[in-house]
């Protein structure tokens, strides 16, 4: 019976079965998915909604809309945008730059309009901001350099590292050691808040996960630097609670396990203890998906430091490797991906976060991430 039910879950999580025990299904939307994936004839009001409309075809329960990499991919005033212009940079000539230029340009808040458009199908739209997104950093790209990086290299996680936007890419993080730093952080934060009415934010800390200097992390005492950060966000949105009139959530998503999330500095149960946090996302970064993850030991600590935080599993689609000594990926495979979800379900799993979940792609409906 036992094993009836798993396999019958697995086929669930993927979209062919929807009338089993069900907690909550996120899709975590990529920031540059739409504009990437769609044509600029796409780049309207209703390329948006067709757009979120084809993501999600199933029992999606929340909607997580991230609008930032390392730049921000609407018309922010607080951040570079990723298609701004600099003569000492090389303006990259990729569609996700071109596309996201285009909605600014025609006044398409397709943020708003992915918002709208969960409340209609009864789907709670949320916010992510990636902390400290690295993508081919340093490599004089506008959509992926910012500003306040080149002109501050003493807050890169390595002082002056510069690869030109080349592997490793984590050296050149920012360091949240630095005040500057977090407040940069925070800035986008209150903005994007004060833009969109939203039902929760998430600080997205996997996205990448190191966010202190070496030094730091070999001490293992970079947690205070993040609480400090985690705490001035608390505030930030129980400012617009207020505001709003409702309670906004606020979210994590930290490494897999909870001892490596605190050693990174993301001491979540720290932070649940605080009463920081409402939602704990525990997740595997890209190429190490861990289908062995330690569920039992996270929940039991979170539920020990504030049992009114909710502890969910992610799953990174696009983390397996072709081969372990080369860096070449590609994405789960739908008997991958139900392996996963089998075994996360035994273990008492019951809510679920999709990341990396490319899913505009019409011809090919196997991976859709739904329920």
């Amino acid at each position: 019976m036992k094993k009836i039910l798993l396999s019958t879950v697995s086929l669930m999580m993927l979209g062919v079965l929807a009338d089993l025990e069900r907690g909550m299904l996120i899709l975590n939307q990529d920031p540059t998915e739409f504009q990437a994936r769609m044509p600029a004839e796409k780049m309207t009001e209703e390329g948006a909604k067709e757009y979120f409309d084809l993501v999600n075809i199933g029992k999606n329960t929340h909607f997580f809309i991230c609008p930032n990499a390392h730049t921000a991919y609407y018309d922010s005033k607080v951040w570079d945008t990723c298609y701004r212009t600099d003569p000492e940079l090389e303006t990259p000539s990729i569609p996700q730059v071109a596309n996201t230029k285009l909605l600014m340009e025609r006044g398409v808040d397709y943020v708003q309009i992915w918002i709208d458009r969960s409340r209609q199908k009864g789907i709670s739209p949320w916010l992510s901001q990636r902390m400290n997104d690295v993508h081919h950093i340093g490599g004089r790209k506008t959509s992926n350099t910012s500003t306040f990086w080149l002109k501050h290299p003493e807050y890169r996680r390595v002082p002056g590292f510069d690869k030109k936007g080349g592997h490793p890419w984590e050296p050149a993080a920012l360091d949240f050691q630095h005040k500057a730093v977090r407040d940069r952080a925070l800035a986008l934060a209150r903005e994007m808040l004060g833009r969109w009415d939203v039902d929760g934010f998430e600080c997205d800390w996997q996205r990448f996960p190191r966010h202190l200097s070496p030094e730091i992390e070999k001490r293992g005492d970079g947690a205070k630097y993040l609480t400090m950060y985690m705490r001035e966000m608390r505030k930030l949105v129980d400012e617009f609670s207020a505001k709003r009139g409702k309670k906004i959530l606020l979210g994590v998503r930290v490494a897999s396990r909870m001892a490596m999330a605190k050693n990174l500095g993301t001491d979540a149960v720290a932070w649940a203890k605080e009463g920081l946090v409402d939602w704990v996302v525990s997740g595997a970064f890209f190429n190490t998906n861990d289908s062995g993850l330690e569920c039992e030991e996270f929940r039991t600590a979170l539920s020990a430091a504030n049992p009114m935080v909710k502890f969910i599993v992610s799953f990174d689609r696009a983390g397996v490797m072709l081969d372990p000594y080369d860096f070449h990926l590609r994405g789960a495979s739908r008997a991958q991906c139900a392996g996963f979800f089998e075994r996360m379900y035994a273990e008492g799993v019951r809510d679920f976060y999709g990341f990396n979940f490319f899913r505009y792609n019409p011809g090919d409906q196997s991976m859709r991430f739904v329920q």
